[in-house]
Order: C-alpha cells, then structure tokens, then sequence
C-alpha cells in the first residue's frame, strides 16, 4: 500500500529543527515522495502539507498543484487530468495534500511537481517545485554472446 506512513520512533529527542524557506507564512513539509528521492514506485501517490507558520489561515481555494507541467489540482476547481485525491485540515494552519495518479509513472521518469499556494486576502503567494525519479523498471537486455568453448 503507497504512503504516506505514520511512523512512531520511541525515546527520540529532536534537539533542533529548521524551518525551509523561514521568510514567508508558508512552508511544504512531510513531502512523499521527498525531493530528489530515486527509486521511487510507478504506483506512488504525491503527498504533502502546507503549513501556516504565522497564524494567518491557507487560502486553500488559492492551491494549485502541477505535476510534469498539466495543472492536477485547482483549489477553484478540484482535481483533474484523471488525478483523484484528497484535500484535508488535519490540524489548525495545516492543510494535507493526497494526489493520487490515474495511472502507473514510467520507469526511470523525473516527476516534476509545482506547488502555489496563498493566504487568506493574498500577498504572500508561496510557490515550491521538486522532483523525484520512479525506480528502473527496465528488462536486462542481451546485446551478444561469445563461445567460450566447444563441446562435443
């Protein structure tokens, strides 16, 4: 079953935590899969979260999702290109993202996905790209055969 996981880590202390892109009210975290990950499955979902690190309120119609540059989701208008999934607030000032493809990526594809996001009355448009590439999936090919010996 894709993710993404709740993983619970017993006597785990975090001593430290940065914040990426500190300067705006908006930042995208528990990516899956994460930036730059390889090997990822054909089947996989795209999740993440929006967070509101300033108490200001996601404009969650203002979200707009692409993925290899064809809009997925529109805050305004829902999914589409055959993408299904959920929009959901887990928590005050998150908003959860699930995308669920139509169908399997190709083998070896770097999956592009763009995020815009906004607050509530604008002024803070927040917009983040990564990428992650599916696993190989490609059959070992044989390109010759030599005889190493004769037997009779």
């Amino acid at each position: 079953m894709p993710g993404p996981y709740e993983l619970e880590l017993p006597n785990v202390y975090l001593d430290h935590v940065v914040i990426e892109n500190a300067g705006t009210n908006l930042i995208i975290a528990n990516r899956h899969p994460y930036p730059d990950e390889t090997d990822v499955i054909v089947t996989s979902t795209i999740a993440f979260d929006v967070f509101d690190i300033v108490a200001t309120d996601i404009d969650a119609a203002s979200l707009v999702v692409t993925v290899e540059g064809v809009t997925v989701y529109n805050g305004g208008v829902g999914f589409s290109a055959g993408y299904t999934g959920s929009i959901t607030v887990p928590f005050p000032d998150v908003l959860r993202v699930v995308l669920v493809p139509p169908s399997a990526f190709d083998s070896l594809q770097q999956v592009d996905v763009v995020i815009n996001v906004d607050i509530i009355g604008g002024g803070a448009l927040f917009t983040q790209s990564y990428s992650f590439i599916i696993q190989d999936l490609t059959s070992p090919v044989l390109l010759s055969a030599v005889a190493q010996s004769f037997k009779v």
